[in-house]
């Protein structure tokens, strides 16, 4: 039987969560790409508050006087910094998920954008190491947005338009990573840099707030408009379901042979009553499988990042490349322009073509060469000597194939949604398996910045380790990502999704 289009609810039918929302307004052929919209503007909060500090965190370090002056000790408390969110994220995360499964997606989504804005004013405040470091830890405590967001998305959708909405997953993602590191590098210390500023003494006395102050904002905004518009998507479809049913049945005699009575030893208790929604129900073997590739995706990526943010602005001496944080900030938004140009572009082609396996394994194969460009261009930095702040023709070519590259860990992430989405057990554990993903991701993301960034600080440090010239941090990498393709090879051709198999029996 044909699967309900939940992009195009009929205005008969209430989506809603009960009291703890209001209802889904009813719009024919609109349908629910209002909905969709809003959840989309809270994952863009994500992007702007992860990039946002990211072009002046080197010279943040620099200034709380916990390196004592030495730019090669940079690295280890950047990695202490980005570690901070996801390790009390990985904490928390699990049980806002299955929070989200008893009391709705919305309140939780509400509580993590309420602590994205306080996490973010905090940070602005922050004049010291640990005070940074605490503000990184409330947004990761309050905020379990990410792996709600992406439940709200598949009860949103079913398998004929689940594709078409994924795409937008990641060009909300790119759109904040384009944009956000751009204005964090322009307008930091901004008495001190911009006209409009000039004089002011709380900026003066708070280089970072401004920058902090409009990332807040955004969350603010988010917060205001799912408050206001946002409605309640737990159990929608089986409502949807039960008011399709009792239209079909109003008027009708019920026939005994064929009724159930809860009083009736014979009869078999209804599905809903029988399915086991126990944490261990989620460990199965394909939900294991996808989170292992999700994870591995995301410690790959995130060591991406973490060792991108120190080596674009430490001086060339120290293993980088020496840019201004303005500079840096550029930089960054071009990585995020390109992916979004990528995706944009050539995922739905390329999905259609080669499958959602086959982008996985390309994804994975794709780090080798993204890592393997930071010894070259360092390399051809060294080689060809530029005034400070500018780099040789050359190491911007080989930064332009790296964001080529990156353009390929976009379209994994956007398969592999569908592979963690596909393999939760049934509708009722949807938000506990994206929960369970977003916890492992969290304590390797968590795992990733401190470590990658103090390996390339150690690394650089200890030039004649396994004589690599201070490079051997990549070599570590390439073995990791090696692990990575292969777990890739074990996913299965296509992604089975069992919320809307599942829904078609029923009917």
């Amino acid at each position: 039987m044909e699967t309900e289009r939940l992009l195009d609810t009929p205005d008969s039918q209430r989506l809603d969560g009960g009291e703890s929302g209001p209802a889904i307004p009813p719009k024919p052929q609109s349908g629910n790409w209002s909905q969709i919209f809003i959840v989309l503007s809270v994952c863009l909060c994500e992007p702007i508050v992860a990039f946002m500090p990211m072009p002046f965190l080197a010279q943040l370090v620099n200034e709380t006087g916990i390196t004592n002056g030495d730019p090669s000790q940079v690295g280890y408390y950047i990695g202490i910094i980005e570690s901070a969110f996801f390790l009390t994220q990985a904490l928390c995360i699990l049980h806002w998920g299955r929070l989200s499964d008893r009391i709705g997606r919305r309140p939780v989504l509400l509580i993590g954008l309420s602590g994205l804005t306080a996490s973010m004013i905090s940070f602005g405040f922050a004049k010291s190491f640990h005070a940074v470091v605490l503000s990184r830890m409330i947004a990761g405590v309050l905020n379990g947005n990410i792996g709600v967001a992406k439940t709200m998305i598949a009860e949103l959708t079913n398998d004929s338009n689940r594709s078409r909405v994924l795409s937008l997953l990641p060009i909300t993602w790119v759109f904040g990573v384009t944009i956000t590191p751009i204005i964090g590098g322009a307008i930091q210390h901004p008495a001190e840099r911009l006209s409009l500023f000039k004089g002011n003494k709380f900026l003066a006395a708070n280089p970072y707030f401004l920058p902090c102050f409009l990332a807040a904002s955004c969350c603010a905004c988010a917060w205001i408009f799912a408050f206001f518009a946002l409605g309640e998507t737990l159990n929608a479809k089986a409502k949807a379901k039960s008011t399709k049913k009792s239209a079909k049945s109003y008027g009708a005699i019920p026939n005994p042979s064929t009724s159930s009575s809860p009083l009736d030893p014979d009869v078999p208790p209804p599905k809903s009553e029988t399915q086991d929604n126990s944490l261990r129900s989620v460990l199965t073997r394909p939900v294991i499988l996808a989170i292992m590739n999700y994870g591995w995706l995301a410690l790959l990526e995130i060591s991406f990042w973490a060792i991108l943010t120190v080596f674009l602005p430490v001086p060339v001496s120290a293993g980088g490349l020496g840019l201004p944080p303005p500079l840096v900030g550029v930089v960054c938004g071009a990585f995020g322009l390109f992916d979004g140009i990528v995706q944009l572009v050539a995922f739905s082609a390329t999905l259609k073509r080669f499958g959602p396996k086959k982008i996985m394994i390309g994804t994975m194969i794709s780090f080798w060469f993204i890592f393997a460009c930071f010894p070259i261009m360092h390399e051809l930095t060294k080689a060809n000597p530029t005034p400070v702040g500018e780099l040789h023709w050359s190491v911007w070519a080989v930064m332009l194939v790296m964001m080529l590259m990156g353009g390929m860990v976009d379209m994994g992430y956007s398969v592999n949604f569908m592979f963690v989405s596909a393999a939760a057990p049934n509708p009722a554990l949807l938000g506990t398996t994206n929960g369970l993903a977003q916890m492992v991701i969290s304590f390797l993301r968590a795992l990733g910045p401190v470590g990658a960034s103090s390996l390339f600080s150690l690394s650089m440090a200890h030039p004649k380790w396994l004589g690599m010239h201070g490079y051997a941090v990549f070599v570590f990498i390439a073995i990791l990502t090696g692990f990575a393709v292969h777990s890739a090879l074990l996913l299965p051709e296509k992604p089975d999704m069992n919320l809307d198999k599942e829904n078609e029996d029923e009917e």
